[in-house]
């Protein structure tokens, strides 16, 4: 298998077999691919459509997963399902209730993210979405009826199961349409509408901070899902998971739908191509639903799994318990005591940058941006850290830290968990590689969630802001591991990413390598 290819119109030629004879298909990189961001925005504008349509879904898991942990300070919530009283007299939450609830969400998550690929790969992309929309409806209907705790547990529960689904499948759907040229972008856009969510939800818990209603928070999840609905009753199903199940004529159906129109894209041809490669594929689609998981730890797919779950479980170790569990505390050191507004400035920073990421992904390419950007992180996690010994601690410097922080992960990190988690699998393994490696961060997450508290607070290690050492080692080994085994994917089709992965090229020459078909053109492509 050549590595460079010197004419630009030589193309490798794949043999599909159908009952009618062999069919060639062509493997030279068509022209779209070769367009310019703006322009491939505005040729593909009804498949970008559509993934903004089903990514919106987001908004709903950052809202999801942002009200409760802050709704548990609210008066009318606690005399509702308060049943201890405290030493002051005033009634409580049982602290083993809170928990329950946590837990329960995280179990419901975790199952979520293993039955959601299950689902999808069986009964469809869209079947799976119609299985989250149903879970979170549930989920909101509990919510809203619960007059005692284990009835709140039982909805926490499915909430955690709906937004398990939300976050294993959204970005499968969306990296088996989107166009490639732009396809970092709009997975990362998952990240700017969860934290949009997360917004919505920080004002939402503000207004009702003077009522004695808290109900209203559940009443508007159902408008997130009104929002949700278009993507449920128009987005068309994939068509990988159309051929994949030998369904012909819908596969091209959905293909039309997404890709009509556009200048040098040919339905029948990508058609072609896309079977040829699928026909093509190992005993990972011959292996019966629940084995295909067991394929995902073997040869070159168990190197696309790993790469799937780093950049994402990258994201705990850079300091996120520090500046965003801490940031309300720094910014009243610098005489902004207000919580709400310390949480917004932060909120309104770190969506800013994750719009702009939208843009930057695709032309300044991933693996960049997530290891400078780590950089930046590890520089502002050690600076914090070392103030953290100072008698009286800048209130000032540590709101600057935070919001560098804030900006460096809104641009790298954040997004782009969330853009290798998807497109880095193997097309027919997809599904199942990203619920695993979501339920692997979920983990990985739940020990920190458990620790770092233990390490902040008064009553144990009580490091405070000197965490930042601890979690600016741990940013340093985890841009180690990043810089040796992420590879660059920008602009990559998913036969180009096949033939890199197969042939074990090194994850630092990923950018640079030509596959068969390509020409020196177009292996830098234009990103004007």
């Amino acid at each position: 298998m050549p590595s460079i290819i010197n004419e630009d119109i030589k193309v490798d030629v794949t043999m599909h077999e159908e009952q009618s004879g062999p069919t060639l298909v062509e493997d030279s990189t068509p022209e779209y691919l070769s367009w310019s961001l703006t322009t491939t925005y505005a040729k593909f504008w009804k498949s970008v459509t559509y993934c903004i349509l089903v990514i919106f879904g987001a908004v709903f898991d950052g809202y999801a997963l942002t009200v409760p942990g802050n709704l548990i300070a609210q008066a009318a919530f606690v005399k509702q399902f308060g049943t201890v009283i405290g030493p002051a007299g005033d009634l409580e939450l049982n602290a083993l209730h809170v928990s329950a609830w946590g837990a329960l969400l995280t179990v419901g998550q975790i199952v979520g993210m293993g039955v959601g690929p299950f689902i999808s790969d069986w009964m469809g992309r869209k079947v799976a979405m119609w299985g989250l929309a149903v879970a979170l409806v549930v989920a909101a209907v509990l919510e809203i009826a619960a007059r005692e705790w284990r009835v709140y547990a039982v909805a926490k529960l499915f909430a955690g199961i709906g937004t398990g689904m939300v976050q294993s499948g959204l970005t499968v759907y969306v990296a088996e349409v989107a166009p490639a040229r732009i396809r970092g972008a709009l997975l990362s856009s998952y990240s700017l509408f969860f934290g949009v969510g997360q917004i919505i939800g920080s004002v939402a818990l503000n207004i009702i901070a003077d009522q004695n209603q808290y109900r209203t928070v559940f009443y508007s999840e159902f408008a997130f899902l009104g929002l949700f609905l278009p993507a449920l009753l128009f987005a068309p199903e994939s068509p990988w998971w159309a051929i994949r199940r030998g369904k012909k004529d819908l596969a091209k159906q959905q293909m039309r739908r997404l890709y009509s129109n556009v200048p040098s894209y040919d339905v029948e041809k990508e058609y072609l191509v896309l079977e040829a490669l699928i026909a093509g594929e190992d005993g990972a689609t011959a292996a019966s639903n629940w084995k295909q998981y067991a394929e995902c730890f073997k040869g070159s797919n168990w190197r696309r799994t790993y790469i799937s779950f780093l950049p994402l479980a990258f994201q705990q170790f850079l300091g996120i318990a520090l500046f965003f569990g801490y940031a309300t505390y720094f910014f009243a050191l610098a005489g902004y005591p207000h919580p709400f507004l310390a949480s917004l400035i932060q909120g309104l920073i770190l969506l800013g940058f994750m719009f702009l990421s939208f843009f930057v992904i695709d032309k300044f390419g991933r693996r960049p941006l997530l290891l400078w950007g780590g950089v930046v992180m590890a520089i502002c996690t050690l600076a914090t850290g070392a103030i953290g010994f100072m008698d009286v601690l800048p209130g000032a410097a540590l709101v600057a830290l935070t919001c560098i922080w804030t900006a460096s992960y809104a641009i790298s990190a954040g997004p782009l968990g969330w853009t290798y988690i998807a497109e880095t699998p193997t097309p027919q393994l997809r599904a199942k590689t990203t619920g695993m490696a979501a339920i692997g961060t979920c983990l990985f997450g739940l020990i920190f969630n458990y620790t770092v508290p233990i390490m902040l607070s008064a009553q144990q290690a009580n490091w405070g802001p000197k965490i930042g050492l601890f979690f600016g080692g741990l940013t340093l080994l985890g841009l180690a591991v990043l810089y040796f085994l992420v590879p660059e994917t920008k602009g990559r089709t998913y036969p180009q990413l096949d033939e890199m992965f197969q042939a074990k090229i090194p994850a630092r020459k990923f950018g640079t390598y030509l596959c068969q078909g390509q020409s020196r053109g177009h292996a830098a492509v234009e990103t004007a």
